[in-house]
């Protein structure tokens, strides 16, 4: 680019200081300054024309002259056949339709989401609905590697429209091949994911990355585990490899990850199981590491239950994991074990222990760790708590709820427990508890009866007989709860507290076109803030939206990968 504006430039200053004088670039000297300056320039335009691969998403909104945005209508898109950045024609590029067409929904706000592959002049027709023919308005410009929110051009447009690049996120090297993301959960203030990135020269390999962010939304510690590798169908293998990561686990210096290896024939039979885990100083996530063998020595068959669906907790010096053994019908055992092999403790056949991974939380009382390890009777007006002491030794004991049900198990909040409740005679209205004599907890039965204040939501069926509970976050003394929604499960019910649970606001829900049918967030408190991440697998977009202190979202950003080594 600095070629191009020195060449620019000493035509400006021929054309300014002196008379115009044609010349044939055969007339210049190879070896002087303007041979070269004109051999460069050739140079970058051979480069430019071969180089058009790019990979991005874009958020464009679409607006008309008078201000009133294109919500509801749809976009198609694709490129004018042939084009390319370095294309010197200034003719009309000719859209042809269904040719390398994508299509995406414009939102409320008049925002939709653009995935561009390649270099080139990108053409947007905006039509009533996906089966109208006839666009309303369409637009295009020229996507090139250096494209921002500041130098968005329009190269040409039709009809009454007003575009807009509203944010941008270009995925460079090797994370250019990203094929799917999962949100693993927060540990020590960072939120950690898994990339699955393809292979560039094999087909059907993708290699296993773990990324990590502070705020949600920029992911700049990327650790490659190098000996992990996803083998699927469209591979020449005999088998196929998967990797699931497991939730993070943080003992105070180490984060750490179990994963469970699955091997599969090529009719898809799984044959066996290996199990790994990795582990870094919490501050110094590094570029690359290795996996370790788990060693699971209870029994030769014992092999991870699926991780990703359980917490990985670190009590009393150990881990707690969950298990299964081929010859006990694949039944979960929560098993306390450390890494070193040197000690391990069925945590169900020793002490009784639930196998429900949801009712394991570690909680501190008067200086002593506890480990809940089961789940309250959901729908019940009492019902009975189990923990386990530092000195593996059982205690449970009852619990009251002044007359109210459950609809929830019991949830640690900031030194606190609470739990979701209703009374029998208005069973659709949930309401929020804490329990009121915490310093009980693990030596007596504790009652939970003090009602959080504004902590009150109602709806059309009662559903009294199932945890309605997703998980209480919590990031800088802001607890966020966030429930399932009765009447609309794509949904989910938000409050926050920012006065140490004495009383709740609540939130805004959030909804978004983007994400396809079956598809949710993933909520996490990171930085003070809960932030919602949910991707479109479809076409490849991963969204963060994040609750501002009004309560309300934020317009969706997307997910930001960076390497900086």
């Amino acid at each position: 680019m600095k070629t191009v504006q020195l060449y620019s430039l000493f035509l400006i200053l021929s054309f300014g200081f002196g008379s115009c004088r044609i010349f044939k670039e055969s007339d210049l000297d190879p070896n002087g300054d303007f041979g070269s300056m004109a051999a460069l320039y050739k140079l970058f335009q051979l480069t430019e024309t071969l180089n058009t691969s790019f990979n991005a998403s874009l958020r464009v909104n679409f607006a008309k002259t008078d201000g009133s945005t294109y919500a509801g209508y749809v976009i198609k898109y694709g490129y004018a056949p042939g084009s390319t950045r370095s294309e010197r024609s200034v003719s009309e590029p000719k859209f042809v339709l269904g040719e390398g067409e994508r299509q995406a929904n414009i939102d409320a706000s008049g925002d939709a989401f653009v995935l561009v592959q390649r270099l080139g002049i990108l053409t947007i027709n905006i039509y009533t609905s996906s089966s109208s023919n006839e666009p309303v308005a369409s637009v295009s410009f020229r996507v090139y590697s250096t494209l921002s929110t500041s130098n968005f051009t329009i190269y040409s447009q039709t009809g009454d429209i007003r575009a807009t690049l509203q944010d941008i996120s270009v995925l460079t090297g090797f994370l250019s091949q990203i094929r799917q993301v999962n949100i693993l959960g927060v540990a020590n203030g960072r939120i950690y994911a898994a990339l699955n990135v393809f292979e560039t020269n094999v087909s059907g390999v993708s290699n296993i990355y773990l990324a990590s962010s502070a705020d949600g939304l920029t992911f700049d510690r990327i650790t490659k585990i190098t000996d992990l590798t996803d083998i699927n169908s469209s591979s020449s293998n005999s088998e196929y490899w998967q990797h699931i990561l497991s939730r993070p686990g943080f003992d105070g210096s180490n984060i750490v990850f179990f994963i469970r290896k699955e091997i599969y024939n090529t009719s898809y039979v799984l044959t066996s199981v290996e199990n790994k885990y990795i582990q870094f100083e919490k501050d110094s996530q590094p570029s690359s590491l290795n996996s370790q063998t788990l060693q699971l020595s209870m029994s030769n068959n014992r092999i991870l239950t699926t991780p990703s669906l359980y917490p990985l907790l670190y009590f009393s010096n150990r881990w707690v994991s969950f298990e299964q053994n081929a010859g006990e019908g694949y039944t979960t055992t929560p098993v306390l074990r450390d890494l070193a092999l040197s000690s391990s403790v069925d945590l169900y056949g020793t002490v009784g222990c639930g196998t429900t991974g949801n009712a394991y939380y570690t909680f501190q009382v008067n200086s002593s760790n506890y480990l809940n390890c089961s789940l309250n009777s959901i729908g019940s007006g009492t019902g009975t708590y189990q923990v386990v002491t530092s000195n593996i030794t059982s205690y449970s004991d009852g619990y009251s709820l002044s007359g109210n049900y459950t609809q929830s198990r019991i949830y640690p909040v900031n030194g606190k427990l609470f739990s979701l409740q209703y009374n029998y005679s208005v069973p659709t209205t949930k309401l929020g508890y804490l329990v009121t004599n915490t310093s009980a907890y693990g030596t007596a039965p504790i009652s939970i009866n003090t009602a959080i204040s504004n902590f009150s939501v109602t709806f059309s069926s009662s559903a009294t007989g199932s945890d309605t509970l997703d998980s209480v976050q919590s990031s800088d003394n802001r607890h966020f709860f966030i429930i399932q929604n009765n009447d609309n499960a794509s949904q989910k019910i938000i409050f926050r507290s920012t006065d140490d649970s004495a009383s709740v606001t609540q939130m805004q829900t959030l909804t978004s076109p983007y994400l396809m049918t079956g598809d949710s967030f993933i909520y996490h408190a990171v930085g003070g803030s809960l932030v919602a991440i949910g991707s479109d697998v479809a076409s490849q977009t991963y969204l963060m939206y994040r609750l501002n202190d009004g309560g309300t979202w934020d317009a969706a950003k997307f997910l930001r990968f960076t390497v900086s080594r």
